[in-house]
């Protein structure tokens, strides 16, 4: 059995599990062991069922993820949907987001938002470039906006990241 799996979306069953586990063995009267062999041994089964995926198909989970990873990269400012990325990638639009989210441990959107940040960022540092001309040059509709959706992946405002940035 590998050391180590990717459970996807059976994750929070998994973890859920484990817990239940170890209340039962921190019971410790004989119905609560025979339920914790019970589970664990349920556990392990799934857990190779998972580990059995055809190299093939991972492989090509890993390709369209990153595929879909270059597509927007390269498009962030104005990112096609998933349903134009799904057919250029020749998955469905639904497949493509369970693909990117175990891929990522997130939607889509919210890997746009993040990779608009991090360039948000390098342009704080590296430029002079006022904060509401970063926003709009990174499809944010304003500064405002921007502002909005900075602070709380980042800690602060664009302008604190900056001056941060500057401080020695």
């Amino acid at each position: 059995m590998p050391l180590h799996i990717h459970l996807g979306p059976t994750r929070a069953r998994t973890v859920e599990t484990i817990a239940r586990l170890g209340q039962w063995l921190a019971h410790g009267s004989p119905t609560a062991l025979a339920m914790a062999a019970a589970s664990l041994q349920s556990l392990l089964l799934s857990l190779h069922r998972a580990s059995e995926l055809p190299a093939d198909r991972i492989r090509r989970g890993s390709q369209v993820a990153e595929d879909t990873a270059a597509i927007l990269d390269a498009n962030i400012v104005h990112p096609p949907s998933m349903s134009a990325i799904a057919r250029r990638v020749g998955v469905s639009a639904t497949h493509l987001a369970l693909i990117i989210q175990q891929r990522y441990s997130m939607t889509a959107a919210r890997y746009i938002l993040g990779r608009r940040i991090e360039k948000a960022s390098y342009l704080l540092h590296a430029t002079d470039l006022p904060v509401n001309r970063i926003a709009l040059r990174l499809g944010f509709t304003d500064a405002q906006h921007f502002n909005k959706q900075f602070r709380p992946i980042m800690g602060c405002s664009p302008a604190t990241h900056r001056r941060s940035a500057a401080a020695p």
